[in-house]
């Protein structure tokens, strides 16, 4: 992340940080092999917009496209928060463009919205919920203090030469 700041472009962003609503996975994709929720670009914007401007923040978000030497399509993002004191920037995403269901212009368009979500989520501090209620998050902190309790054995495979203890055996390279 590069930056041209001043100690009041991060005291913005704190107390707007403070100040964001909760952000929830509504959307739903599936790829056939598996599903997953996520909260779509619209989202993001709609829930740290009013926010930002209140603290003098701007969320600026630039694309471009170009073509490789090979003739490949590739697009690219990068996002800036703006503040009368300052920047804080991202460093640039780039994604290749590789048609598959979709025509070219879709899946240029999947790529900058995909990549446009993810920079404004880093940015901002954001980590989208599943939006199914307190018992979720009831239920990964179960399962986090379960997996504390009870971690997966580890094989190691055989010992390495000079490894020697109780427990194993002798040095396998003589």
């Amino acid at each position: 992340m590069s930056e041209t700041t001043t100690s009041a472009v991060h005291t913005a962003l704190a107390a707007a940080q403070s100040e964001f609503g909760k952000l929830t996975k509504q959307q739903k994709a599936s790829t056939g092999k598996y599903s997953y929720s996520y909260a779509d670009l619209a989202a993001v914007l709609e829930t740290v917009r009013d926010v930002l401007s209140k603290h003098e923040l701007a969320l600026v978000q630039d694309v471009e496209s170009s073509i490789t030497e090979g003739g490949h399509v590739v697009v690219s993002v990068s996002s800036r928060l703006l503040h009368p004191e300052g920047v804080i920037s991202t460093g640039e995403l780039v994604a290749p463009v590789i048609p598959d269901r979709m025509n070219v212009m879709q899946t240029m368009g999947s790529a900058i919205t995909y990549m446009r979500r993810y920079q404004a989520l880093g940015l901002l501090g954001l980590a989208p919920e599943d939006d199914d209620g307190a018992g979720a998050g009831n239920s990964n902190a179960q399962r986090r203090q379960a997996a504390r309790q009870n971690p997966p054995a580890i094989d190691n495979g055989p010992p390495l030469p000079g490894e020697f203890g109780p427990g194993k055996d002798a040095d396998p390279w003589p």
